[in-house]
């Protein structure tokens, strides 16, 4: 009879695999940069920075002529605090069981990859490859406390890639001198 293309499986000697479950099955890899989904981790200039795309915008603020300090203020979003209502979640020994967590509820706090002054100013510049979901809400919250800030004069830029890191250094260049 003729084969009309159909194969037979048949066990293979050379296929060390055969008869095993076809599913991808991945490893989970301890990974340096748990921060940032999917970057590659750099060194420039003695700064270790958490993805090509800062380097990048590191060295475009550089040859600009600003002194960028990578991730050089954390901002406290929300003050943590210690609860006084009882908080009842899965147990870390069990996940069947629920156990009291009263323990201190720690800050929200939210770091800029780039922050420098320029003419009376405080520049502050995140660049995004990937958004995470807490990104946007802490986006939020930033962009409410910097209403707050206003002694400071600050100026928040979200750059995404090169062409908006070039037109944020250019509105930077045109600031006029805030006394």
């Amino acid at each position: 009879m003729a084969s009309r293309g159909l194969k037979t499986k048949t066990k293979s000697t050379t296929n060390p695999n055969w008869g095993k479950p076809r599913g991808r099955i991945t490893k989970k890899r301890k990974s340096s940069n748990r921060r940032v989904q999917g970057a590659t981790p750099t060194d420039c200039d003695g700064i270790h920075l958490k993805s090509k795309l800062e380097e990048k915008a590191y060295l475009l603020l550089k040859d600009a002529g600003f002194k960028p300090v990578y991730e050089g203020r954390k901002y406290v979003l929300c003050d943590g605090f210690y609860p006084t209502v009882p908080f009842y979640n899965q147990s870390s020994k069990s996940k069947k069981v629920l156990a009291d967590n009263s323990k201190k509820v720690l800050n929200i706090t939210y770091t800029p990859d780039f922050i420098f002054n320029h003419k009376g100013y405080t520049i502050i510049i995140e660049m995004k490859g990937y958004l995470q979901d807490t990104y946007r809400i802490k986006c939020k919250l930033f962009r409410k406390l910097l209403e707050n800030l206003s002694d400071e004069n600050p100026l928040f830029f979200e750059a995404h890639n090169k062409s908006q890191l070039l037109q944020a250094i250019d509105i930077i260049k045109n600031l006029k001198p805030n006394e």
